[in-house]
């Protein structure tokens, strides 16, 4: 009943796999609508989408959602809005933000005085590689985040703050034409 007339090809199924035909324009309005309608305050709804995108910014990966609800919930926000709001780091904006993590974070610690490459001793000293490229990205990541938390829930916060008003003039524009029918 719901199936194509023309199934799709293996080639053509990866493909709409890894980009849709209409591209991401139908994901992203449905998050919005989902963002806009969701029960709760403009404070909590901001404060979710806002620790879910910060913490997209940091390349700790497997963990993201479980600290966007950690410190969703520590500044009491609404966790459904983090977990939409950790939609903003995908593996398309990854490299984006894992590189421009690492070239702040490398600019913060040169202000710092690292000019060279961080030295390990030890035990370190076998995974200093992927240690000298862990510490700046996450400190990029890091600062990033605090950087990028204030963007997202203003926009977010004065978003739903505009969007319920207009919803309510709907709502009693609809409700003043019914009266009049009757």
């Amino acid at each position: 009943m719901f199936r194509r007339r023309a199934p799709l090809s293996l080639l053509q199924q990866l493909r709409a796999f890894i980009w849709p035909k209409r591209g991401f324009t139908r994901l992203v309005s449905y998050l919005v609508q989902r963002i806009m309608r969701m029960p709760g305050t403009p404070y909590s709804i901001a404060c979710g989408v806002a620790c879910g995108a910060a913490i997209s910014f940091t390349p700790f990966i497997g963990l993201h959602i479980i600290l966007a609800c950690a410190i969703c919930v520590a500044l009491g926000g609404n966790v459904i809005a983090a977990l939409i709001g950790s939609a903003v780091g995908n593996p398309l904006t990854f490299p984006v933000f894992l590189v421009s993590a690492n070239k702040v974070g490398k600019v913060i610690l040169t202000y710092l005085g690292f000019d060279m490459p961080l030295q390990f001793d030890g035990v370190l000293a076998q995974s200093s590689d992927a240690l000298a490229l862990f510490i700046p990205i996450s400190i990029g990541g890091s600062v990033t985040a605090f950087l990028v938390w204030p963007f997202f829930f203003g926009s977010t916060y004065y978003t739903v703050i505009r969007w319920r008003v207009l919803r309510q003039k709907r709502r009693l524009r609809k409700l003043g034409d019914k009266k009049t029918n009757i």
